[in-house]
């Protein structure tokens, strides 16, 4: 199994105008499309709501973020929980063409940390996460997704990290134990909540994670997307973050 790049971060929102300005007018990433679209029913809510979908990257292949917002006319009926989880990707890396001197950390519109450093150009450098148990994602990644993690030097503020190819980039994961709650994950809590890779065998991937125990997330999906077909698998990191394998196969 091969990881060939990751694709994007996902993210729970609520107001799309609100990440456009930050991430494309404050930190200067190329806004990609809107998309708007009409959820008549959806059954695990029991109601309709309107979504959109706006998504930004560095301009050019690389690692994208796609802002998912929803309007929710009575969020208070939903059968679970919006509030974001406390594990998962606590911080988002930036690396902005329009800030200049030291870093500093933003939050964006619902709640993740964004740390922002200077630089020529802009673009999405990593991402922090939390995880209840070090040790276990440690060996969850390799086992999984077949990424290595490593220990961190000395001297950091996080314990691990591994790495992954994103367009001309080089994308990091830091990992540090966080005694927060692990909390029941779905798809509509705010915040960032799922990371996309490209694989070579979506259906082997997904097959590897759930034998190395990952928990399921849903059924391997298969989308038709004009000249290619669009596989894709899901389950669940320990900290309760939704890892999705994607596989683009030519018609």
């Amino acid at each position: 199994m091969t990881v060939h790049t990751i694709s994007h971060i996902a993210v729970n929102g609520s107001d799309a105008d609100a990440y456009g300005a930050l991430y494309v007018d404050s930190l200067g990433l190329n806004l990609v499309r809107r998309v708007q679209s009409e959820i008549t029913q959806d059954d695990e809510i029991g109601q309709a709501y309107a979504s959109e979908t706006i998504i930004f990257n560095n301009g050019e292949r690389g690692v994208a973020i796609e802002a998912i917002c929803r309007s929710i006319t009575n969020p208070a009926q939903i059968p679970f929980s919006m509030e974001p989880i406390q594990l998962g990707v606590d911080r988002i890396y930036i690396q902005s063409a329009k800030h200049e001197g030291n870093d500093i950390t933003v939050v964006d519109p619902d709640g993740t940390n964004v740390q922002v450093s200077a630089g020529e150009r802009s673009y999405i450098k990593g991402v922090r996460m939390l995880v209840p148990n070090y040790k276990e994602s440690r060996e969850f990644w390799p086992a999984t997704i077949g990424l290595e993690v490593m220990d961190a030097p000395a001297g950091n503020d996080f314990q691990g990290f591994t790495e992954v190819r994103s367009g001309g980039d080089i994308f990091r994961i830091e990992f540090e134990e966080s005694s927060a709650p692990v909390m029941e994950t779905n798809a509509y809590q705010l915040g960032a909540g799922r990371l996309a890779f490209t694989v070579d065998d979506v259906e082997g991937t997904l097959n590897r994670a759930l034998a190395a125990g990952a928990k399921e997330y849903s059924k391997l999906g298969r989308y038709e997307l004009g000249p290619v077909t669009m596989v894709a698998g899901f389950w669940l990191e320990p900290s309760g973050v939704i890892m999705q394998a994607l596989q683009f196969i030519k018609k």
